[in-house]
């Protein structure tokens, strides 16, 4: 993996990381702590990476966020290294050094920090963090919350959303190896800017070998992060669902499902 590691990190190892990336590179790197506690009282953080990382500069969000299911370990992995991924190859990849002068990419990398440490999908609340969000929020889902908004962890990502030029949004979760954008529900129809989801969709599944959909042709949901952040800012918000079981005989590993999957050389069905 671009950082080095060969195995799943703790609590402290992503803290630890993202200090080490604002060490490194202080002036691509910007540790952010986000507004909320968590349920439990932990402090959530991200870093954003960028060329001139402390300056104001209203460029482009891309914002990649993991482990809002605290279980589903490989999808904060992936955003992490893909910090590692961006610092060390900036200034020597044209692509990259591209992005980065153009573009903020924001890391936070677990969600929910509560459901992580229990290694849970669900924290003490019994909330599915990704039913609990605003727009289309059901008391008919499992695990919704006492309310939209209810729960602390969804606040942060609204707010961060809210507080930026967020123009690409990718949730990461697992294992289906897909990308699932709006809408959640059938009976909405289909987004006005379904060709730009499509035509960007179909750009990652040229490198990944993931197939999408909308999300409500995979099932349909309520109080998903897509369905808001599209409809609240236009923004394309896109799960990315990362790994898949791996090929029969094979145990699911960090090698199976984290590095084959982050560099696409994984089984994808």
């Amino acid at each position: 993996m671009p950082s080095g590691r060969s195995a799943y990190r703790t609590l402290d190892d992503y803290n630890n990381d993202m200090d080490l990336l604002v060490q490194r590179h202080p002036n691509l790197v910007k540790k952010v702590t986000l507004p909320h506690r968590t349920t439990q009282g932990r402090t959530v953080y991200g870093i954003e990476v960028t060329k001139d990382a402390q300056a104001s500069d209203g460029k482009p969000v891309l914002l990649i966020t993991g482990m809002v299911h605290g279980n589903e370990w490989a999808s904060g992995e992936v955003a992490i290294e893909y910090a590692f991924d961006l610092t060390k190859n900036y200034g020597q990849d044209k692509k990259i050094t591209r992005l980065l002068d153009r573009t903020r990419v924001m890391v936070v990398p677990i969600v929910n920090v509560d459901g992580f440490v229990a290694n849970s999908r669900r924290t003490a609340t019994n909330t599915d963090m990704n039913r609990n969000f605003g727009f289309g929020w059901s008391p008919d889902e499992p695990f919704p919350g006492a309310g939209p908004w209810s729960e602390p962890e969804t606040e942060n990502v609204r707010d961060v959303i809210s507080s930026r030029q967020v123009t690409t949004f990718l949730t990461m979760h697992t294992c289906l190896a897909n990308m699932l954008y709006p809408p959640l529900q059938l009976e909405a129809g289909l987004p006005q800017d379904i060709d730009a989801f499509r035509a960007f969709a179909d750009a990652m599944g040229e490198q990944n070998g993931y197939y999408h959909v909308t999300s409500a042709e995979d099932y349909e949901t309520a109080g998903e992060a897509i369905d808001w952040s599209y409809y609240a800012t236009r923004g394309l918000g896109v799960t990315v669902e990362v790994c898949t079981n791996p090929p029969t005989g094979l145990p699911r590993t960090y090698q199976t499902l984290v590095p084959e999957q982050y560099w696409g050389i994984g089984a994808v069905a």
